[in-house]
Formats: structure tokens, sequence, C-alpha cells
């Protein structure tokens, strides 16, 4: 169990730094990615409408559940149509963490990421690295397919942030799963206790 702990920490490690380098570096996190310009009258006009009601909001807004009332769809599906529709994540004016607090949830949810793939590649354990690496990257297309494909499918997040996001996944998963192999051992090792 100890030796599963420390290979999660591990694979964490290297898919954190694999994640910052690719936002960093590698300019794959900003791919896709516009920026609205900070005196534009768009801000204005969300703080105008939304105030200090932080949330994702979906646009265009409707009366009635578009999801349950046919008249509501119909009146969305018309203001698609002839208007714009989109997604937008909302902060109140303050909202501004300090990065070393964002980048410690990073490192966590990776570390915790990277100990669920390490008790995948744990029943591995007779497998050569090249099969773990497999098996995480794998992990990693699961893992992009379902959250990043579906955002692109449902949502209409564009096509070059979501292969990019796909890519930081994908690698980032690798990465982890090499990291783990090499701390579990392979071929036997690991099930002979080494």
């Amino acid at each position: 169990m100890g030796r599963l702990l420390i290979a999660g920490l591990v694979g964490g490690i290297a898919m954190f730094i694999w994640s910052s380098l690719a936002h960093t570096v590698i300019p794959l996190g900003e791919t896709g990615l516009r920026m609205v310009g900070p005196d534009s009258a768009v801000a204005a006009a969300l703080q105008a409408e939304l105030g200090d009601k932080a949330g994702l909001y979906g646009f265009p807004g409707v009366a009635g559940n578009p999801h349950e009332d046919e008249a509501a769809m119909a009146a969305m599906t018309e203001k698609m149509k002839t208007g714009p529709s989109g997604l937008i994540v909302y902060h109140q004016p303050g909202y501004n963490p300090p990065m070393t607090t964002l980048m410690a949830k990073e490192f966590v949810l990776e570390v915790v990421q990277s100990l669920i793939l390490a008790g995948l590649l744990a029943g591995l354990a007779a497998a050569g690295l090249a099969a773990r690496a497999t098996a995480a990257a794998l992990a990693g297309v699961a893992v992009a397919l379902s959250t990043n494909g579906s955002y692109w499918v449902w949502w209409g997040f564009p096509t070059d942030y979501t292969l990019a996001a796909m890519v930081i996944q994908i690698v980032g998963y690798t990465l982890a799963g090499l990291a783990i192999a090499l701390v579990l051992g392979w071929k036997g090792k690991a099930a002979a206790g080494a």
C-alpha cells in the first residue's frame, strides 16, 4: 500500500509538471482561448446583469425549462437562430484567488487522479512497461473524451481548444503511468514484492 501511495504521488508530480509546462512553456493551455479586452462593454454588461451571482450561465435564456417544455425549447431554438449563444463562467468583482491556492488545488487533483491510475496499473503487475504506459494513455483518452469531448459536442467548445486540452490530459496520464510503472516495477517485479 505504501508503494502504491508513493507511485501515485510520483505520478501526480509528473502529471503536474507536464500540465504546468503545457500551460506556461508550450502554448497548449491557451489554444483556442480568446480574451475579451479589459475595458470591453461585455464585462460591464455582465456585471450589470448578474451582479454578485457567480455561476455557470448558458444563453440565450428563456422562460420555462427547455428540457421539459416544448414551447420553451422552440423559443430557445428560435433565439439561437437569430442571436448569439454561449456559455459563461461568471465571477463577481473581487474574485482573484492567489495563484498558489489554484496551483495547490490543481496539484491535489492530479495526485488524486494519479492515485486512481496507480491502483489501476497495480493490477497489471505482470505487464511490461509498454503495457502499463498504454493502459495509462487509454485511461487518459477516456478521461479526455468524457470531459472535453462532451463539452465540444454539447456546448460548442472550439475544436482547437478541445484538441489541445485532450492532448494535455492524454500526455499527462501517459507520463504519470510511466512514472507509476517505474515506482511499482514491471515484468513481474511488483508481483514478486520487489
